[in-house]
């Protein structure tokens, strides 16, 4: 069932509200003009595992990008314009879609299987010739001996660029690539990130 709702609750000790989507969409308006060369989009979000198994999740569908309407979005059927990536699996229907669950002593996290730049334009798919390896991601409320039950976030950020002089969109996908942290990552860890002006960007732990 689709479900999408505003929650409050505690990250590092300190109130905070997150969006919680069970097989839906969210679409948010951008307020900008079609003369954009550089768009950067990021987001702090984790997988729970509801019943503490430890077992993997399958066919997860994770996307983020830019689409050209709100009514039709990349997991509609009749989106026509799409650019941006598949976190989990390829774009491709049937793909295979798995969160493999990985322990470690304190900080467990689900690895995706390898996903997908691509766009999609007037409803057709043009996907990119190489696959992406998409950074880990934080399994939400687990409990360790050592540090309790820990409401744990991870940061994902797509770089879409577009040169005035060609207009062709090159799109890299980044994280943190360091090994997961015990801690929580906070929004201005995402936000140094996204607002730096030149490369790659990269995401501090600090």
């Amino acid at each position: 069932m689709a479900t999408a709702n505003i929650i409050e609750r505690l990250f590092a000790y300190v109130p905070d509200r997150a969006l919680v989507l069970g097989g839906t969409d969210f679409v948010r308006p951008l307020n900008i003009r079609n003369r954009w060369t550089r768009i950067r989009l990021g987001v702090l979000c984790s997988v729970p595992d509801p019943f503490k198994t430890g077992n993997n999740a399958l066919d997860c569908t994770f996307y983020m990008g830019l689409c050209s309407g709100t009514d039709y979005p990349v997991g509609s059927t009749s989106t026509r314009n799409f650019v941006g990536a598949s976190f989990v699996g390829t774009a491709a229907l049937g793909s295979t879609k798995t969160l493999a669950y990985t322990t470690t002593t304190s900080s467990p996290r689900w690895v995706p299987t390898v996903g997908q730049i691509f766009r999609k334009f007037n409803n057709t798919f043009v996907v990119n010739a190489t696959t992406m390896t998409a950074p880990t991601i934080a399994v939400d409320g687990v409990y360790t001996q050592n540090y309790g039950d820990r409401a744990r976030r991870s940061p994902l950020i797509i770089d879409i660029n577009r040169p005035a002089t060609t207009g062709v969109c090159t799109i890299i996908l980044t994280g943190y690539t360091a090994a997961p942290p015990v801690l929580d990552f906070a929004p201005h860890h995402l936000l140094s990130a996204v607002d730096q002006t030149t490369g790659t960007p990269t995401v501090n732990m600090c």
